[in-house]
């Protein structure tokens, strides 16, 4: 295996291994909270990734998508797919580090989740949240996107272009049509088998000079 098939095997494994681990990123739990519900007391909360941060199960077919587009494209085409791919991942990184590291959003936040049925945000109010590790998993998606994203942009004249086999050769000499050009000898009065079959008959004598 050359080179070339080699680093496009990686960037597609690379590619479906960030897909599947969004995938999997988004059911798992990313903040935990305890609610003071009236009459009910402490109520443990849990928020999933897709909860937390809808766009990560959104990005895994996207991630999926990039699969096909990097087959099918060559060239700068291809080259401005590996920059979109990157800066998706960084995206990701950036958004599941913070998810991690903080700060975290307050119930009055936009990017705050919305809570279950039978829990008021009242209820959230000066509760914090309290982050677990599976965002890492969508960091390592987010990582993985980075990486393939870069090594097409870095790398992409080396590798196969499997599209090319697909497209017409522009460049080729067009053969000539046979049936026109019989068509067009009648039309000048010739018989063009006689001038294929005999090419001698056409007038002239073969035989050398006396």
């Amino acid at each position: 295996m050359s080179s070339g098939r080699r680093g496009l095997a990686l960037c597609t494994v690379a590619l479906v291994l960030a897909a599947a681990l969004l995938w999997v990123a988004s059911g798992l739990v990313w903040y935990r909270v305890t609610a003071q519900v009236p009459l009910r007391g402490p109520v443990p909360v849990t928020f999933t990734g897709s909860q937390a941060w809808p766009p990560v199960l959104g990005l895994a077919p996207l991630a999926l998508a990039g699969v096909a587009a990097l087959l099918a494209l060559a060239g700068p085409v291809r080259r401005v797919l590996g920059l979109l791919v990157a800066a998706l991942g960084i995206w990701v990184v950036v958004a599941s580090v913070r998810a991690v590291i903080g700060p975290h959003p307050g119930v009055l936040d936009p990017g705050y989740p919305a809570p279950p049925q039978g829990v008021t945000l009242d209820a959230l109010r000066d509760q914090p949240l309290a982050s677990t590790g599976a965002p890492w998993a969508a960091a390592a998606a987010g990582s993985a996107m980075v990486a393939a994203g870069v090594w097409v942009c870095l790398r992409e004249r080396d590798l196969p272009r499997f599209g090319a086999r697909f497209t017409v050769g522009h460049d080729r000499p067009r053969q000539p049509d046979q049936d026109r050009a019989w068509w067009d000898a009648l039309d000048g009065g010739s018989d063009p088998t006689v001038a294929d079959d005999h090419p001698n008959d056409a007038g002239t004598d073969p035989r050398p000079p006396a």
